[in-house]
């Protein structure tokens, strides 16, 4: 876990998020792999944010899994469509406050394929942050 971070999101039934690797980057933060106090990993991806809520979708997922489909073993459409449990989490937060996130669980068949990542998209990390971190550590 990474207790030297400050969380990057707070959600009532989830707890504090911290990011553990950058997917997506445009303009801001769009896709991540992250932990919470529990130990539990996801993979959040914003799919709304364009009203004054930014709307996310947050996969449960195994840590074997997660590095599966960060390597690009396992297409990101099939990593939602296809969860390893029975439900993902719709997170809802007012636009740009991440403090205050409200958790809804859903199944992955209510999903639109428009909450989706596009068929054929494979994730590759952009920055793996706890890898980042400790080697800025060691390196002092």
């Amino acid at each position: 876990m990474m207790k030297n971070h400050n969380p990057y999101m707070k959600v009532d039934l989830l707890g504090r998020i911290y990011i553990k690797d950058e997917i997506i980057f445009y303009d801001k933060l769009l896709t991540f792999s992250c932990i919470n106090d529990f130990g539990q990993f996801f993979i959040a991806s914003c799919i709304d944010d364009i009203n004054e809520t930014e709307e996310w979708i947050f996969l449960p997922i195994t840590e074997g899994r997660m590095i599966q489909g960060l390597n690009g073993n396992i297409e990101a459409y099939k990593l939602f469509k296809e969860p390893e449990g029975e439900f993902l989490w719709k997170v809802l937060f007012p636009s740009t406050n991440y403090e205050t996130g409200i958790a809804i669980k859903v199944e992955p068949n209510e999903l639109n394929d428009d909450d989706l990542p596009d068929h054929g998209i494979m994730y590759k990390r952009i920055i793996d942050i706890e890898k980042t971190h400790c080697e800025k550590v060691k390196n002092k």
